[in-house]
């Protein structure tokens, strides 16, 4: 199959959506090239924009350069890294009214300079976090996530996808010893290398949100196709990693993720919940277990127990018993 036939196909009806970068990341593959309605963006695949990352690519060499000065302080070096830090931080603002790509440029560059002087500090007795918590602004998480985007060179290129689907990439591209180059992943699916300003195509970035959500799902263990990706995730369904989780939970109860996921793509109410009989089950076990403690508490009293009390057992133990038999997932 073509590239062009491949994001046609991945494409069609399918409105791709990224969450936030905290834990619940996003989606994947497929875009088309068919006939475009007027006003729509035009795909222009671009293989080369060497100005995309030339000035990140200076920053680090001047970031190099200063880690080795000679005839800078421990502490200059600090104070310098932390004023290039606050000083992309301030260009952000600006960049944020503008294309995102500007933005993530700038969250690259903040990367940069954290990646900078956590190596400053690292001969020192300081601890990383506890310094960076007191001499900047920035949420741990929001630090990590940058210096994530820093490291990964191969991913700059395509900074029009947005720091969102980036950070995905980088996690799903992710290996036992190093990671997967980011051109090797879009070419396992078919994509091509929309780089700068093209990686901005609406129809790119859907297709690239299928690509991460079914590496995601391969990850986890769910072998699916891009085509039945496509399908849920036009069904409005976020396959985010807590949602893989819960499908990949079903089998304990004698259910298949995939068969769940052909029965939300079949259904006429997409809206229904997939998962309201498992957690069900997973209420039903939680109380199971609250009245068993209880029963137990009151078993082991000192006092001799009264007449209301071994009623009280009695009564609890024929509910555990009716409770236990419904924490079987019940057939569809």
């Amino acid at each position: 199959m073509g590239v062009s036939e491949a994001l046609s196909t991945l494409m069609a009806d399918h409105e791709g959506e990224v969450e936030e970068i905290q834990d619940e990341v996003l989606l994947e593959t497929g875009a088309g090239e068919g006939p475009k309605s007027e006003g729509e963006e035009t795909t222009e695949v671009e293989i080369t924009d060497p100005g995309n990352i030339a000035e990140l690519l200076a920053i680090e060499t001047q970031f190099k350069d200063l880690a080795t000065e000679t005839g800078l302080t421990e502490e200059q070096k600090l104070t310098k890294g932390v004023r290039r830090l606050k000083d992309y931080g301030s260009e952000k603002d600006t960049a944020l009214k503008e294309l995102e790509e500007n933005s993530t440029r700038q969250d690259i560059k903040r990367g940069l300079s954290l990646l900078f002087l956590q190596e400053i500090l690292e001969p020192s007795e300081w601890n990383w976090d506890a310094w960076a918590d007191e001499h900047t602004s920035l949420k741990r998480r929001a630090r990590y996530n940058f210096m994530k985007l820093a490291q990964r060179k191969d991913v700059w290129p395509y900074i029009g996808l947005g720091q969102g689907r980036l950070l995905q990439a980088i996690r799903v591209t992710k290996v036992r010893k190093g990671y997967q180059e980011f051109d090797a992943f879009l070419g396992a699916f078919d994509l091509p290398k929309a780089v700068g300003p093209a990686a901005r195509n609406s129809q790119f970035k859907k297709a690239v949100d299928v690509a991460i959500t079914t590496q995601r799902m391969s990850n986890a263990g769910l072998e699916v196709t891009t085509d039945k990706v496509s399908q849920v995730l036009a069904r409005g369904i976020k396959l985010t990693p807590s949602y893989i989780k819960e499908l990949i939970g079903l089998r304990e109860l004698g259910r298949d993720p995939i068969e769940v996921l052909d029965e939300i793509c079949s259904s006429e109410n997409p809206s229904e919940d997939p998962f309201l009989p498992a957690k069900r089950v997973k209420r039903c076990k939680s109380l199971a277990k609250q009245l068993s403690a209880t029963i137990a508490s009151i078993q082991e009293c000192e006092d001799p127990l009264d007449g209301f009390e071994v009623s009280l057992i009695e009564s609890l133990e024929a509910k555990l018993v009716e409770m236990k038999q419904r924490i079987t997932l019940p057939a569809r």
